[in-house]
C-alpha cells in the first residue's frame, strides 16, 4: 500500500526546512540538503538515473545529462525519494520505459516505484502552491494546453506531468 500520508509529511517537512515556498523547487539543492551528491552523466536513452548508496559515503543521485531538464528534475525528485523513503544499500536505477517508470511501476504492481513517483509529483508540484496559483490564475479547464504549459514552465516540469498533477488534485476543470 502506497504510504500517502508519509510522503505528504516527508515533502511538507523538506520545503519547510529548506525555505521554499513557492515555485519552482530547487531539487538538486533540496537533495544535496539531504546528504546526497547529485551527479549528471550521459547514459542510454532508457536509463533515468539511479541512486547509490553505501555505509560510510554519502549517497550519489546520477541523472541521465541526456535527458531535458524537466525530466532531470522529476529523476532527482525520485531518487531523493528512494533515499529518504526506501532503506536499501547499493545500487538502484531506474529505467524510463514508460512515463519515467520501469515496466513494474507502470503496471502499478511496484510500490516503491509508485511511492517515488508520487513525492517527485508532489514535491516538484505540492498542492498549496498549485492551489495559490489557481487562486491567482482562475479556473483552468482540463484541455487548455496553453495554460497547463505555462506552469508547467513555472514549476519546472513537463505540461504531462503537470496535467496529471492538476488531474489527480481535482483542480482542473473537465
Amino acid at each position: 500500500m502506497i504510504r500517502r500520508k508519509l510522503i505528504s509529511d516527508t515533502v511538507t517537512s523538506l520545503l519547510n526546512a529548506a525555505g521554499i515556498t513557492h515555485p519552482a523547487v530547487d531539487i538538486k539543492r533540496l537533495a544535496q540538503t539531504q546528504g546526497a551528491i547529485v551527479v549528471e552523466e550521459p547514459h542510454d536513452e532508457q536509463t533515468s538515473g539511479f541512486l547509490f548508496r553505501t555505509a560510510g559515503s554519502p549517497p550519489v543521485i546520477g541523472v541521465n545529462a541526456n535527458h531535458p531538464p524537466s525530466r532531470k528534475r522529476f529523476t532527482i525528485a525520485h531518487e531523493l525519494a528512494h533515499l529518504l523513503l526506501h532503506i536499501k544499500s547499493g545500487v538502484h536505477v531506474d529505467y524510463a520505459i514508460v512515463k519515467m517508470r520501469d515496466s513494474r511501476a507502470s503496471e502499478g504492481t511496484d510500490e516503491e516505484e509508485m511511492e517515488a513517483n508520487r513525492f517527485a509529483a508532489e514535491v516538484l508540484m505540492p498542492r498549496g502552491f498549485l492551489e495559490a496559483d489557481l487562486a491567482a490564475h482562475g479556473p483552468i479547464f482540463a484541455d487548455d494546453e496553453k495554460a497547463i504549459a505555462s506552469l508547467a514552465k513555472k514549476y519546472g516540469v513537463s505540461p504531462q506531468a503537470m496535467a496529471i498533477r492538476l488531474s489527480s488534485l481535482n483542480l482542473v476543470w473537465m
